[in-house]
């Protein structure tokens, strides 16, 4: 670490935590400075708030920054001072800026047969870390930086015009290490021109991804901030490098300032990091779990986004009037029950509920003013006045409306593309986004049609994947019998309960709800409110006194699930985690808290986590066992879309559900296929 007093001369070299030591009044001056250079202010303290040399410049001569996105015209009176504020800030170039040496030694390599030789080698290395700098939307490859066990690289300017022997790395290599490769692989689809699918490259490793499995840390984790946190070691953010957000400019100005930044740096931390992450899973039980299912998932799952799902333009338009019918009539429901207002207005709603009506506050808003109407706190509530069902149907009908039907209609959108997100559920499970479609309604399915005409939507779906998970995990023998047999365990359960065996052996869709409902609100150990929310969930409306009738019934017929539940809790409390059948863990350390609602959520979540997170692994499973095979196009929990041609469906059925039925030898597995 070197201290630097305060000059009108640059140092000639700044490392990671020099400090410059300035007065007060010359402090601003400096404020340009990247943020891993510390400044100083004696006597009094402070801190600078750093600006980019432009943002510096154009304050010292008193014009605004907006001109940084909008220049003045030649006509302007500040043209002159913008002038002048430009020609400063490049005495304030990075070319001035030399970092000192580093503990992790890089090269730049800048010509193509420089390039072509590296490529070589790093093709006969094991494993080696990949990171991408990019400038631009959609992104464009600027530089790239490797490492591997002892040096770094970073190829930019002629050495990116080896594009063959790097397609040919990417192609072959079976040990490429990535930070979050959605964005590799995205980028290498885009910069060759779509050569290079995501499935043609042998899959990527995922320090990202690895992370979440270890940790259950939900999205993206930063590069930067597991760095600091894992290998305790400091790092460059993109902003001390490139604070105007164009790391382009900076990379032609000084590249060992980007050498330092991205192959020193970021290349070399998802490195070190893999090394110790795979350390982790491995001792956790989880490695194989990660490169049989999680690894190469991901490029499966960015071609099913990149596919989309194509609409129906008439069916939409046609959804889009009937959700307006249904709002316009449920909201004049509401004011038949005695609402003035509309019921956008969410704080009139509330003073109707609770004021008004006199229904219980079960939970206050953030600011603590009045009763919330979330999701959550209605569905407790559901059952207490007519108007908590009314206005939750509205608000599920308007919310799809506005958000999304409308919109889309209205920009004439044709071609949909969600993003399935693999790393946001704690259970393992997929989610989707932007829009969410594991949510809709399965009437708005019709909305969708196949990619080409002569096509067909086919679906195949694992039929009551939960309940034959249960009866493996427990060993309930009456229900492995009924799996064995080929009959449907939740006819023999809602004999359990009592419903009439005439209506269950017809399969009436009602009484079949009724009885999953219960049945995974019992089996997730949801006390009487809760299995009642569990059944709202299936459209199913009991009373607190039925479900807690119902929960005892099962306590008495289903013994062995029982035990099992008392076992998986037990054994969760021991080990601070439950696991999948595969071994994917879930951490629960809140079944150790005081609070009783805290620990006996935790209780059910420990349940939840063996069969949820086996069926996410099964369907993962099947997903990577198919590929990109028949046009898979959606995920939804339990059920595969895909789009192809009409003359395929019968082959296409048959293989699918044979892969999809035995890709778990130790659960009996049932799929439906409909199109």
């Amino acid at each position: 670490m070197q201290i630097v007093y305060d000059t009108d001369q640059l140092p000639s070299q700044f490392q990671v935590g020099d400090i410059l030591i300035t007065s007060p009044w010359r402090a601003e001056h400096w404020s340009w400075l990247p943020s891993y250079v510390g400044i100083e202010i004696v006597p009094d303290g402070g801190e600078v708030k750093r600006l980019s040399a432009t943002q510096a410049a154009l304050r010292a001569q008193g014009i605004t920054t907006g001109y940084i996105k909008k220049p003045p015209t030649e006509r302007s009176k500040n043209y002159q001072k913008y002038q002048e504020a430009v020609a400063e800030a490049k005495q304030h170039t990075y070319s001035n800026i030399q970092l000192g040496p580093t503990p992790a030694p890089y090269e730049l390599v800048d010509t193509a047969e420089d390039a072509t030789n590296l490529f070589r080698q790093l093709s006969e290395i094991p494993l080696i870390a990949m990171d991408y700098e990019t400038v631009g939307d959609p992104p464009v490859i600027c530089a790239i930086a490797f490492a591997d066990a002892k040096d770094s690289y970073l190829v930019y300017g002629d050495g990116l015009r080896a594009l063959g022997p790097f397609s040919a790395l990417l192609e072959a290599h079976r040990g490429i290490v990535v930070h979050y490769a959605r964005f590799e692989y995205n980028v290498t689809w885009q910069n060759s021109l779509g050569r290079l699918k995501p499935t043609a490259l042998s899959p990527f490793y995922d320090t990202n991804v690895m992370n979440w499995l270890d940790t259950n840390s939900l999205g993206e984790s930063g590069l930067k901030s597991m760095t600091r946190q894992l290998l305790k070691r400091d790092a460059l953010d993109f902003t001390d490098v490139a604070p105007e957000g164009d790391i382009g400019k900076v990379l032609i100005a000084n590249p060992h300032l980007v050498g330092r930044y991205a192959a020193a740096g970021d290349a070399r931390n998802t490195y070190d990091l893999f090394q110790l992450l795979k350390a982790k899973l491995i001792e956790a039980g989880m490695w194989g779990l990660y490169n049989t299912v999680e690894r190469p998932l991901t490029p499966i799952l960015i071609e099913m986004e990149e596919h989309g799902l194509r609409l129906n333009r008439e069916e939409l338009g046609a959804i889009v009037v009937e959700y307006q019918r249904d709002c316009t009539r449920l909201a004049s429901i509401l004011r038949e029950l005695g609402f003035k207002g509309v019921p956008s207005q969410t704080e009139r709603v509330a003073t109707w509920f609770y004021k008004e009506l006199g229904l219980p506050v079960l939970k206050l808003t953030e600011s603590g003013k009045r009763g919330s109407i979330d999701d959550d706190t209605l569905n407790r509530l559901y059952g207490t006045h007519p108007a908590v069902s009314i206005y939750q149907q509205w608000s599920k009908a308007d919310t799809l409306l506005s958000t999304f039907l409308q919109p889309t209609y209205n920009k004439g959108v044709e071609l949909l593309h969600t993003k399935l997100n693999q790393t946001s559920t704690r259970t393992g499970r997929l989610s989707s986004s932007s829009p969410n479609l594991q949510n809709w309604p399965m009437g708005l399915r019709r909305i969708f049609k196949p990619m080409r005409e002569g096509d067909v939507l086919l679906s195949i779906d694992f039929s009551q994947q939960e309940p034959r998970i249960a009866a493996v995990a427990s060993g309930d023998e009456r229900m492995l019998d009924d799996y064995r047999e080929g009959r449907d365990a939740y006819i023999s359960l809602g004999l359990d309960l009592g419903f009439d065996a005439a209506r269950l052996l017809a399969r009436e869709p009602v009484t079949r709800k009724v009885v999953k409902g219960v049945f995974l609100g019992w089996l997730y150990g949801a006390g009487g409110r809760k299995m009642q929310e569990t059944a709202r969930k299936q459209d199913v409306v009991l009373t607190i006194d039925q479900c807690t009738r119902y929960a005892r019934k099962l306590e008495q017929e289903r013994p062995a699930l029982r035990v099992w539940r008392e076992k998986v809790i037990a054994e969760t409390r021991e080990r601070g985690a439950s696991y999948s059948m595969y071994k994917r863990r879930r951490l629960l350390p809140s079944i150790y808290s005081s609070d009783p609602m805290v620990k006996a959520e935790a209780e059910r979540e420990a349940v939840n986590m063996v069969v949820q997170g086996t069926a996410a692994d099964v369907v993962k499973m099947a997903m990577v066992r198919i590929g990109s095979r028949y046009g898979m196009c959606l995920q939804v929990h339990d059920e595969l879309l895909f789009s192809l041609p009409r003359t395929q469906v019968a082959d296409a059925i048959e293989e699918l559900s044979g892969i999809m039925e035995n890709v778990c030898a130790f659960v009996p597995l049932k799929v439906d296929a409909h199109w």
